[in-house]
């Protein structure tokens, strides 16, 4: 089954940065090299430029999109665990 609930057109980065900004918490098995290969693997498959620093624009704003799930989950370390989230969206524009 397949949900087109929110599907839409928009920018490619945008795809690319809601995958890889769900991955804040289980990161693909392989980390950057395995989120390297896929941005790659769809760039060839789109067959149109995209440029890295909107993929992680794009995966920055989805990071910070789930920042405040521990919170509304009440996990108890939930404050050290959006703190990291924020840091990561921070570091992913700083990469950019």
């Amino acid at each position: 089954m397949v949900d087109l609930d929110q599907a839409g057109v928009g920018p490619v980065g945008a795809d690319l940065g809601s995958f890889l900004g769900a991955q804040v918490d289980a990161p693909a098995a392989g980390g950057d090299d395995a989120a390297a290969a896929f941005v790659e693997s769809y760039r060839r498959a789109a067959k149109a430029p995209i440029a890295s620093e909107a993929v992680a624009a794009w995966t920055a704003a989805a990071v910070l999109r789930v920042a405040p799930e521990p919170f509304r989950h009440r996990d108890p370390d939930w404050p050290a665990r959006v703190q990291a989230r924020v840091d990561r969206a921070a570091a992913l524009l700083r990469a950019a």
